[in-house]
């Protein structure tokens, strides 16, 4: 198994990609760290919002075949691949034996 280390921005970027597939970059260039915990930001904080450091994710992302990009007209969205999809808990325990309990 392969394992990714990501940066906030990336990590964020994934998870709404794969909770929205055919996310364009304009979407995500809005995100910010902040963007699955409104909690942690006040009603008056202006949060950073990711900007050109979101296509620098993207790519990443692409690279590692976590995410696959189509283009259509001007715009490129982006998709969830099988690889970055997230294995349910039902199906890993499934493959655990009694030694690994």
């Amino acid at each position: 198994m392969v394992v990714y280390q990501f940066d906030k921005p990336t990590e964020t970027i994934f998870r709404y990609v794969c909770e929205n597939p055919k996310a364009n970059l304009i979407m995500l260039e809005c995100l910010h760290n902040d963007y699955y915990n409104p909690k942690k930001s006040k009603a008056n904080d202006n949060p950073k919002l990711y900007g050109d450091y979101a296509k620098s994710c993207t790519d990443y992302l692409v690279d590692c075949g976590l995410i696959f990009s189509k283009k259509e007209g001007i715009y490129t969205f982006f998709f969830p691949s099988a690889k970055g999809i997230a294995v349910s808990y039902t199906h890993l325990r499934a493959h655990e034996t009694s030694q690994d309990l």
